[in-house]
């Protein structure tokens, strides 16, 4: 069988949403597609329900690991693949019945497929209220890696989005092992970096379902670092920390703030600025600069919060 679409659902205790986002991937609009559901090593019935969803549909393959995290199981269900594009689905999420044919088609659409289409995304609250996430539809390549060194939330995820499965191959674009925070960001600040040609549909095709203590929810700057540490080599490695110096800048403030500070401190400070030249910066990002070498505290901390 051809496979258009992999689609990779790594799980951990999930049982109580798996079922209902099985059934939304078993019944979409686009047949020629192949469900990798990845078992990160459940205690619950996670495992047991996956097995019989493959024993039913030959397009459910199910795959089991010792518990070693999202971003593992994902790279599983990568190295599984064996579509033409691979979407990645949380599994307490679902898609609209056509999602991945209105992205599949989309991506075949130009002269060449499209190396990523990203897409708009609803968020389902437990309160049963519902709202669209919109994305700006046409953003270069500067501007979109701004608003993913910003995390500012609409293109951070990895679901929601589709990735031509050859061109993560050559560039070896995977998930960080072990990272818990914003192990998303960073493999889209890899991604985005690299490809060639993508584009974004505007319309909502995926369902998004937040719940109460999830851990980015919880989590403080400390438990953020590992995910600035890979930032700061991603950026430093691409020579465009100089470009995205505020961007950087913004959100260890609105980390550091979030935890109630009001001040940087030394680690943070080297963070932000090593790697950076003042010369590099344009004249008031200069000022940033040298405001953070002497500690970026009272107003100008709270007015980039």
């Amino acid at each position: 069988m051809s496979v258009r679409v992999s689609v990779v659902v790594p799980a951990y205790n999930a049982e109580r949403h798996m079922a209902a986002c099985l059934a939304s991937l078993q019944a979409q609009s686009l047949a020629d597609i192949e469900i990798l559901c990845v078992n990160d090593g459940s205690t619950d019935a996670t495992g047991a329900l996956i097995d019989a969803r493959a024993a039913r549909d030959p397009r459910v393959r199910a795959l089991h690991q010792a518990n070693a995290g999202v971003s593992a199981a994902r790279n599983a269900g990568l190295d599984a693949a064996r579509g033409d594009f691979v979407a990645f689905v949380d599994a307490d999420d679902h898609l609209p019945p056509r999602a991945l044919e209105a992205l599949w088609r989309a991506a075949q659409g130009g002269a060449e497929p499209a190396d990523i289409v990203t897409a708009d995304h609803a968020v389902a609250r437990e309160d049963g209220s519902r709202e669209v996430i919109a994305c700006p539809p046409r953003l270069a390549r500067a501007e979109l890696l701004s608003a993913l060194v910003r995390c500012d939330g609409r293109y951070n995820a990895a679901w929601g989005k589709l990735y031509r499965r050859a061109f993560c191959g050559a560039h070896n674009v995977c998930f960080p092992a072990g990272m818990r925070i914003g192990e998303d960001v960073v493999f889209n600040l890899r991604a985005f970096a690299r490809a060639a040609r993508w584009l974004h549909l505007p319309e909502a095709l995926y369902v998004y379902r937040p719940h109460p203590g999830s851990v980015m929810a919880e989590a403080d700057y400390a438990a953020h670092l590992p995910m600035l540490e890979a930032m700061d080599a991603f950026l430093r490695g691409q020579k465009l920390k100089a470009a995205h110096y505020r961007d950087f800048l913004e959100l260890h403030v609105g980390l550091l703030s979030k935890g109630g500070a009001k001040r940087f401190d030394g680690v943070a400070r080297q963070r932000v600025n090593g790697g950076v030249k003042p010369g590099q910066l344009p004249p008031k990002h200069r000022l940033l600069f040298a405001a953070v070498e002497a500690g970026l505290d009272g107003p100008v901390f709270r007015r980039l919060k």
